[in-house]
């Protein structure tokens, strides 16, 4: 079966410790194709990885902290957060 095949090249390419284009380079699959069922691999095998790999996936969201500002006499930029899309937050306090 394709996709047994397929999940059994991508756990060689895990365990090889090769970057995928090295692993690729004597393979008859193309690196969009490899990539197409790493994707699969991973949304399959997400949920089975155990908590403490779980642990190990970055969060999407990272807390902050702002300054504790009690008393403040003139309104002063606390924070300014710019997202990748270009989108700018400021807080002012």
């Amino acid at each position: 079966m394709l996709k047994d095949e397929m999940f059994r090249l991508i756990e060689d390419w895990k365990n090889s410790g090769l970057s995928k284009l090295d692993f690729l380079k004597d393979k008859k699959i193309t690196k969009d194709k490899f990539g197409y069922w790493l994707a699969k691999y991973n949304k399959q095998n997400k949920s089975k990885l155990p908590k403490e790999e779980k642990q190990d996936i970055p969060p999407i969201f990272k807390e902050i902290t702002l300054p504790d500002v009690t008393v403040v006499r003139t309104i002063n930029k606390v924070i300014e957060l710019t997202t990748r899309s270009g989108l700018k937050i400021t807080v002012f306090g």
